[in-house]
């Protein structure tokens, strides 16, 4: 999840990606990626469910399905060095572990009990509210560290805009008038005629003409109180 996040304000801000940082932390989570997967199959094993792994039901291809997307696809990814050189396949493995992860909470949650309802009640599944609500926590994260990515120093230099975003030093000499930039100054310059046509054709106006009554005098009463 961290090199998810890293690489992806990097690409928002226009940011060079921390390659080495990347590099270290995907080496590390190789590791810890094997030491889960050892320790998963491990405890399935103790517990005597292994046969399991190999029966041709539903929750069989679902928990390797999760473990190929959580486990087995990152962990070659960050082993192999030549992979971890390459951007995309690094935020591919990244990105594919997290869903994985979040694939595992929906097979815990609901996914494996498809087929034993009579036994566990009705099925479940989350109301547009409870959606709603987990997106929201989400995307105010979000917006929370985009925030002070870019009102705080939180990186060495904060992310900048745009080649049309940045300040543009205004050039002025005895004729011209800075405008703005080239890709502005039209709608400017008609900004600027549709002003003062207005301003002119008001002032064409016979004063005598221009005139107001003021409001129209409503009478009311005090409200006499019961239901409204």
């Amino acid at each position: 999840m961290v090199i998810v996040e890293s690489m992806t304000s990097s690409f928002l801000y226009n940011k060079e990606y921390e390659s080495n940082i990347l590099k270290k932390l995907s080496q590390y989570a190789s590791i810890m990626l094997g030491v889960y997967i050892i320790f998963r199959f491990a405890d399935i094993v103790y517990r005597g469910a292994g046969l399991f792994l190999f029966q041709e039901n539903w929750g069989t291809y679902l928990f390797w399905l999760e473990m190929t997307l959580s486990a087995f696809i990152p962990f070659v990814v960050f082993l192999n060095p030549s992979c971890r050189k390459n951007i995309n396949l690094l935020y591919f493995a990244a990105l594919i572990g997290v869903v994985g992860v979040v694939f595992n909470r929906l097979n815990v949650g609901g996914l494996t009990h498809l087929n034993n309802l009579t036994s566990i009640g009705s099925f479940y599944f989350p109301s547009w509210m409870e959606l709603s609500i987990s997106a929201g926590v989400v995307a105010f994260a979000m917006l929370m560290f985009f925030y002070f990515v870019e009102n705080y120093k939180v990186w060495e230099k904060r992310p900048f805009e745009d080649e049309e975003g940045k300040l543009i030093v205004p050039k002025f000499d005895t004729n011209m008038v800075y405008l703005g930039p080239p890709k502005v100054v039209n709608r400017i310059k008609f900004t600027l005629s549709f002003v003062i046509a207005f301003g002119i054709s008001f002032a064409s106006i016979s004063g005598e003409r221009i005139y107001g009554e003021g409001y129209e005098k409503t009478p009311v009463s005090k409200a006499r109180g019961g239901d409204v």
